[in-house]
């Protein structure tokens, strides 16, 4: 190899490098943009921005991979801390909010510190009254503190927790994932659970739905006047507010085993006695475990 040939390779390496290091510094830049008015400040990879929102009766919530979070403040506002490409899409329709994350942007190289410390929060006052929501996400997390809801929480993987709601009529699904509430007092509860897992802790509902592929379903201090349990598979561990005496049963599995206050029931059991509060429980396998707490 001859020196001019020698000289023609340096040259190129140096220039390939060149383009790397410049590479590299646009994709560290600080994004800055706005949106409805409000500035964002950008740190690292994230970007940081709020903006006021009209007061709303209805919400629409469609997120892909963050964390979503409703709760009281001051006013009607929104907050989030994202990247560039997931700057929420925000609609204002009459007395709906809608707030979608874009299409296509759940991806990101950084998973461990940027991914996790996404998130669109929702904020609204202390006389908000009862929000009908629909709150969907694919991956990340749905978390309610304190507002009233009715409506549907509904999550693929990842987790949902609501804690402190009153509401009429409350739905929460997963495909896979947990599902946590706490304090949640309802007329109607439905849970709808693929695989994963459940966790109700003091809560209370008139009437009681719940459906279990597999999986695990916990409650914990669950007050309920009317229950009624499909189980497909998977585990179902309830311990309600009161005693045996309280409920007339209707208990039905095909395998599996159902236990009532320690003792393992037949296939079939039933009893009437006329009394208001009823549970009934169709188990085709797994176990289901029903206790009393005065």
């Amino acid at each position: 190899m001859n020196s001019k040939v020698i000289l023609l390779v340096a040259l190129g390496m140096s220039a390939f490098g060149f383009v790397v290091l410049a590479t590299q510094n646009r994709m560290a830049a600080k994004p800055a943009t706005e949106i409805g008015g409000e500035d964002e400040v950008g740190s690292k990879d994230l970007i940081t921005g709020s903006m006021d929102l009209s007061k709303f009766d209805e919400l629409d919530v469609d997120i892909a991979s963050l964390n979503f979070y409703l709760e009281k403040g001051d006013g009607y506002k929104l907050e989030y801390q994202v990247t560039e490409k997931n700057i929420p899409r925000v609609s204002e329709s009459g007395d709906k909010l809608t707030v979608k994350q874009p299409s296509g942007s759940s991806f990101s190289f950084n998973f461990s510190s940027v991914t996790k410390n996404q998130y669109y929060k929702i904020i609204v006052p202390e006389n908000a009254g009862v929000i009908d929501a629909e709150l969907e996400a694919a991956s990340g997390s749905i978390n309610v503190d304190g507002v009233d809801i009715k409506g549907k929480v509904s999550i693929a993987s990842g987790r949902a927790a609501a804690c402190d709601v009153e509401s009429k009529e409350l739905k929460v699904s997963a495909a896979s994932g947990k599902i946590d509430l706490s304090n949640v007092i309802v007329e109607k509860l439905n849970v709808d659970l693929t695989s994963g897992s459940f966790n109700a802790t003091d809560c209370k509902a008139n009437e009681l739905d719940a459906d279990l592929t597999s999986g695990m379903i916990t409650f914990d201090r669950m007050s309920a006047d009317e229950v009624d349990l499909d189980i497909m598979s998977g585990t179902v561990s309830m311990n309600l507010l009161g005693n045996k005496d309280d409920y007339d049963y209707k208990l039905e599995s095909t395998s599996g085993s159902i236990v009532l206050d320690g003792s393992k029931v037949d296939r079939k059991f039933k009893s009437d006695a006329g009394r208001d509060k009823k549970i009934k429980v169709d188990l085709t396998s797994g176990k289901v475990d029903i206790s009393f707490t005065e």
